[in-house]
Parts: structure tokens; C-alpha cells; sequence
């Protein structure tokens, strides 16, 4: 079949088309609304951006009502019966609840502590309403970063996890329909969460107030915020079968553009001469600056660090407009690209997983026998695969199911783009500062051996410590489905039947979870490989490193294992884990801040002002993995250099962290996940046999 005909016979079944006056009439107000959009878009970018607020606002009052008179199908009953169900789900409710009572817990902490010093009460009532402020906005957006993955990344995978998105695509609604009413019934389930925090920021009206312009722009960034976050995750959704493996390539995405975004701007601030070198040659190619400014448009943590200048300087009328105009348009065409590609690819993508075809399957009404080559091809490929690279089973058949089957990394090709971006900025950036001090030296400039290896014991310290997170947290994702997909694929009963033990089934979960990530420790070790030859990182710090690690990656796998054999589904056991990977990962500074160190400070005394809050402040800090990993990377200047007493505190503190979490991983591995499986599994008479 020539290339002409093929492309014909797609089009033919790939577009479907009607002739009937109310297609016509969708089509015609889909397009008007379109070109409304992309001139309301232009238009914005010259106007005052309150004006242009309130222009979008009405755009969007234009497609509900003539969404709600029947003009325009953009939602259908996918979205009401979605909005009913979330709505009744306690977890939510528990969840605002919380919430509340974290942003009133700021709000009286602020309060004792302006009121322990003895001022003007009207200086005092403005001051707490501004830094209430403050706090309330940075806690908000963080709120938004942190649940809107797990509230939408896993809204259409559920859905394919559960086999039900096959009968949703047998009927007559289009991929525009599911995908905007699952998007929407989450984004407002969020709206509710963001709303909770109005009547107790409403109390500071009774304080001097806020400035209305700087309350609308923190609610549009953070609206801006939700809305970008939640248009990636939908697109994971899509992309993905499972809603684990949406939901941590959501984070992984997220963590990782606001670390290199935030990298990028620490250096143009500090001034790095390299910053202003031209990508390309010629003058009138953009510089490493030109760059960053364009990461950093839809980055949360550059547009904070800004309006605080901004604060401090008394210039936040002139600043906040321009920083939020380049917020909107990121967040405009971020958003767009997500969801136009989800609609797009939906009904493609569900029937290729469903069915378990690639994309060589798409081509079948092409070429019927090229096909059916190619599926031969790959089936003697894959006989080979396991023929030659798999070993014999063996006496431990469940070890070699977890460490050759189940622990695969399958990543489609957009993952498999953003793995390799990620692995290219965080190696290349150390092999850049390599390449760089080398050529300055071969130039004829100086070398300074003591200015190289901070370098790179900084350039590891960072990337490096980023780069174990981050795999600790895809461990955790992978173990929270290792025993809820096992009861959802109905094989679980199946182990139950095998001669098996319940010690030796739960093992090889945990055993299969920690080497889930083969590949990453390839890069991680190239990293440290790269550190160790270039003498940022001594020798011996190696093998602490790697301990520090297996023993975070261990507890945070039982931790997954854990929430997988309580939750009734996989997403929810995966929204769990995640959310408790961060708390322990850094979220409870948080707490204790509210809890401790603001109240402590507040209050005052001979017991907080003396020795007990410092000590309480490293004993915190040694159980902070990514603190422990940064500070057990040492160089060799380290070594001959001399401790002062807050960097032995800071060691003993660390070694002290890394005791109680491996006590943890023993107490939760013996006192509650082995007697726990084997009530679960009824192995327990399997024991004493």
C-alpha cells in the first residue's frame, strides 16, 4: 500500500465526521470560542491585568452558559456523577479539616508572638496581618503542589486500572467530555480545599486588612498554580495505565523542573559568569540568562523569592503585575498543550493498553503483513530476552518474579524523554564544571584545586542529594501497589496456594521494591563516581552514602507496603505513601515549626532561650534524609579541616536519625507488616509446620 493511501485510510478512520446542523453549530461555536481565546490571549499581554482577569472571567461564564444550554459539549454526565462521588468521600472532608486547623494554628502562633513584645496594638494588628498573610499564601500554594497531583493524576488511570474507561469509550461521548469533567470535578474538589482558608483569612479584616489587589493576585497565582499541576497530572492520567506510575512521574516532573528552575536562578542572582555565555555563536543568540528567565516564568518558588524582594523594597505595585503577567502566560500555555494532547490521545491510547499493543499496532489497517512480521520479530526478540538475560527460576520462584518480572521499569516514550533530560542536566552539569575548570586551566589560566573540589562537592551535595530523593520516592510509589495489584489482578489468591510462606512472599515484595530501581542506581552512581575522581567527595564517604540510602529506601518500602495491604485500591495506598514519603522526607519541619519552634520563640523563657531548642533543632535535622545524605557527602577538605562543635552535633545527630530509622524499619518489618500479611493471607499455620 503506497504512502498515499495510507495516509487517506487513516484519515478516513482516524476523523469522524457528521453533517448533521447541530455538528455544524458545536463546530462553529467551538472555533468562534477558540479565536476569542487566542486574541483575548495577545490582548492580554498589553493591558492592565486586572482588566484582563475580568475579560477571562467572563470568557469563561460564556462557554458554562452556552456549555449548559446544549451549544457546546464540553462536559457531559461524566463530570456530575464524578463531582457527586469525590464529594461523598470522607477523606476529603478529613483533609480541609486539617487544613484548617493548620492555617488557625499559624494564625494564633502569630499572635503570641507579636503579642509577647510590648508596642503600638495597631503596629502589631498591621504587622500580623501581613506576615499572616504571607504565611497563609506560601502554606496555600504548598497545599496545591502537594495534593493536586494525588487529587487528578489519577483520575483517568483509576478509571483504566478498574477496566470501567472501556465502557465509558463505548458510548457516545467524546474524549473532550471525559477529559474536561474528570479535570474539572478535581480542580473544584480542590476550589473547596483553597476556600476553606477564606473565613479565617476573613478575620484579619479586623487588623488593618489586606491589600485587594496583592489578595487577587495571590488567589490568581495560586488558582494558576492548581490549574497547571492539574493539566499535567491529567495528562499523566492519560499517558499512563497506572495511577501510580501517573501520580510519581507527576511529582517527579514537578520536583524536578522547580529544582532546576531554582538552581538556575541561585546562579544568575550570585552572579556566575558562565550565565552570560550565548548558547550558540553570534551575539544575537540567547544567553544561559535569557534561559533562565524563561524557566523560572512558571516557577512558584522564583515568583515568591520576587514579590519578597519586592516587599522589602517597597516597589510590590510595580512588581506583582509583571511577575503575574508571566505567570498567566506560562500557565496558559502549559496548560493547553496538557489538555488538547490528553483529548487528543485518550481513546488511542486507552485501546492500545487495553488491548496491550504498541505503537506498531496503530499501523495494522495499513499493512496487514508488515504487522504481522513485526509481531513476529518482536516475539523472537523477546524469547531471546528471556532465553539469555533472564536466569533459571531457581529455588526462590516469588525473588525472581519480583527482581526480573515485576521490577522492570516500564516508562513510555515521554518518560523515557524526561528520564533522559533529567539524567543529561544532572551528569552533564558535573561534567560541565569538569570540562570548564580543565579548559581554563589548558588555556593557560589558573587551576585552583581547593575552588574545583568545592565545586563539586557543592554541584553532588545538590544534584547528587536530589537525585537519592527522588529515587526513595519511586521506591515508596513502586511499593504501594506490590500487594494491592496483586488482589486487584486476582493473583494474590494464587500465592495464598503455593506452598509458599508468608515471611517469604512479604521479603520478596520488600527485596523486589528496594532493586525496582537498577537503572537509577546507574546514575546515581555515576554521579558519585564522577565526585569521587574529580575529589569533591572522599573515598569513605561512599559507602555511608549507600547505607544512609538502603536504609531510607527500605523503611519508605515498608511504609508503601504497608498503606498496599490496608487500602482498598492502589491509588489510594499510592496517594498515602506519597503523602507520607514527604512528611517524613521534609514536611514534618512544618509541624514542628507550628508546634514548637514558633510557640517556643513566642513564649520565651530560660528553657527555650538556652541549649533545649538547639538540640531539639539537630535531633530534627539528623532525621531529615535529604540533610543527611548532603552532610554525609564530605570532600577531602572536610577530612583535614577542624570540627567545631555544631558540626559534631550535626554528625552525632545524623548517626542518632540513622539508628531510630533503621529501629523503625525493624519495629514495622516484625511488630506490624509480617503478622499483618500473614492475618491476611490466613499463612500463619505455615510457621510452626
Amino acid at each position: 500500500m503506497s504512502l498515499v493511501k495510507s495516509g487517506v485510510f487513516w484519515v478516513r478512520q482516524s476523523v469522524a465526521w457528521s453533517n448533521s446542523w447541530h455538528s455544524w453549530q458545536e463546530r462553529l461555536v467551538l472555533l468562534a470560542f477558540l479565536l476569542v481565546g487566542v486574541g483575548l490571549g495577545f490582548l492580554s499581554t498589553s493591558i492592565n491585568p486586572w482588566t484582563a482577569v475580568g475579560l477571562w472571567c467572563f470568557y469563561a461564564l460564556g462557554l458554562v452558559v452556552c456549555s449548559q444550554q446544549g451549544w457546546l459539549k464540553l462536559f457531559g454526565p461524566v463530570l456530575f456523577y464524578d463531582m457527586v462521588c469525590t464529594a461523598r468521600r470522607s477523606r476529603y472532608l478529613v483533609i480541609r479539616l486539617l487544613y484548617a486547623v493548620l492555617l488557625l494554628g499559624i494564625l494564633i502562633v502569630m499572635f503570641l508572638e507579636f503579642g509577647s513584645h510590648q508596642r503600638d496594638p495597631r503596629l502589631d494588628s498591621a504587622l500580623i496581618a501581613q506576615a499572616f498573610f504571607s504565611a497563609f499564601m506560601i502554606v496555600q500554594l504548598g497545599m496545591v503542589m502537594l495534593l493536586t497531583p494525588a487529587y487528578v493524576a489519577g483520575a483517568i488511570a483509576e478509571e483504566k486500572d478498574r477496566k470501567t474507561l472501556e465502557f465509558m469509550l463505548a458510548t457516545d461521548l467524546n474524549n473532550r467530555e471525559i477529559v474536561l469533567s474528570k479535570l474539572l470535578s478535581r480542580l473544584g474538589n480542590m476550589t473547596l480545599l483553597l476556600i476553606t482558608g477564606l473565613p479565617i483569612l476573613s478575620i484579619l479584616q479586623f487588623m488593618g486588612g489586606v491589600d485587594p489587589e496583592l489578595l487577587l493576585a495571590g488567589f490568581a497565582a495560586t488558582g494558576l498554580t492548581m490549574v497547571g499541576v492539574a493539566s499535567l497530572g491529567i495528562l499523566m492520567s492519560t499517558l499512563f495505565q497506572k495511577p501510580r506510575d501517573a501520580i510519581g512521574l507527576t511529582y517527579l516532573i514537578m520536583i524536578s523542573y522547580c529544582a532546576l528552575a531554582t538552581t538556575t536562578m541561585a546562579m544568575d542572582k550570585a552572579g556566575a559568569p558562565w550565565m552570560k555565555e550565548h548558547i550558540w555563536f553570534g551575539d544575537w543568540s540567547p544567553t544561559w540568562n535569557d534561559v533562565s528567565g524563561v524557566l523560572n516564568m512558571g516557577n512558584p518558588i522564583a515568583a515568591v523569592v520576587e514579590i519578597k524582594i519586592a516587599m522589602d523594597r517597597a516597589t510590590l505595585n510595580a512588581v506583582v503585575p509583571e511577575v503575574l503577567s508571566r505567570y498567566a502566560a506560562f500557565y496558559a500555555v502549559m496548560p493547553t498543550i496538557c489538555v488538547v494532547w490528553s483529548i487528543w490521545r485518550l481513546r488511542a491510547i486507552a485501546l492500545e493498553q487495553a488491548a496491550g499493543g504498541g505503537w506498531f499496532d496503530r499501523l495494522s489497517r495499513m499493512d496487514v503483513a508488515e504487522v504481522l512480521a513485526r509481531r513476529r520479530a518482536k516475539q523472537a526478540e523477546q524469547l531471546a530476552v528471556n532465553g539469555f538475560y533472564r536466569p533459571p527460576i531457581g529455588d526462590l520462584p516469588m525473588m525472581w518474579k519480583e527482581l526480573y518480572v515485576e521490577g522492570r521499569t516500564r516508562l513510555n516514550w515521554l518518560a523515557w524523554v524526561f528520564v533522559v533530560l533529567l539524567v543529561v542536566l544532572t551528569i552533564g552539569s558535573g561534567l560541565f564544571i569538569v570540562g570548564y575548570q580543565f579548559w581554563t586551566w589548558a588555556v593557560g589560566g589558573d587551576l585552583n584545586w581547593r575552588d574545583f573540589t568545592s565545586a563539586i562537592n557543592w554541584w553532588f551535595r545538590l544534584a547528587g542529594t536530589g537525585v537519592g530523593c527522588l529515587m526513595i520516592l519511586m521506591v515508596a510509589v513502586r511499593a504501594s501497589t506490590s500487594v494491592s495489584e496483586e488482589r486487584e489482578r486476582g493473583t494474590l489468591d494464587a500465592l495464598i496456594t503455593t506452598p509458599m510462606d508468608a515471611d517469604g512472599i512479604l521479603s520478596a515484595k520488600l527485596l523486589g521494591c528496594i532493586t525496582s530501581l537498577r537503572m537509577g542506581w546507574l546514575w546515581f552512581g555515576s554521579m558519585l563516581a564522577i565526585a569521587v575522581l574529580s575529589g569533591g567527595v572522599h573515598l569513605l564517604a561512599v559507602p555511608l552514602l549507600i547505607v544512609e540510602w538502603f536504609v531510607y529506601a527500605t523503611f519508605v518500602a515498608m511504609v508503601g507496603i504497608g498503606f498496599s495491604m490496608s487500602c482498598k485500591s492502589s491509588m489510594r495506598a499510592t496517594v498515602y505513601t506519597v503523602l507520607t514519603t514527604l512528611m517524613l522526607g521534609g514536611g514534618h519541619w512544618m509541624v514542628m515549626a507550628l508546634c514548637c519552634y514558633f510557640p517556643a520563640l513566642a513564649m520565651g523563657g530560660p528553657g527555650w532561650d538556652g541549649r533545649l531548642l538547639e538540640y531539639i533543632f539537630k535531633f530534627q535535622l539528623g532525621m531529615t534524609p535529604p540533610f543527611v545524605l548532603g552532610l554525609s557527602a564530605y570532600s577531602w577538605s572536610d577530612i583535614g579541616r577542624e570540627f567545631n562543635r555544631d558540626f559534631r552535633d550535626f554528625i552525632g545527630f545524623s548517626l542518632v536519625g540513622l539508628f531510630l530509622w533503621t529501629m523503625g524499619s525493624v519495629i514495622l518489618w516484625f511488630g506490624i507488616l509480617l503478622p499483618k500479611f500473614r492475618l491476611m493471607t490466613r499463612r500463619e499455620e505455615l510457621i510452626y509446620q
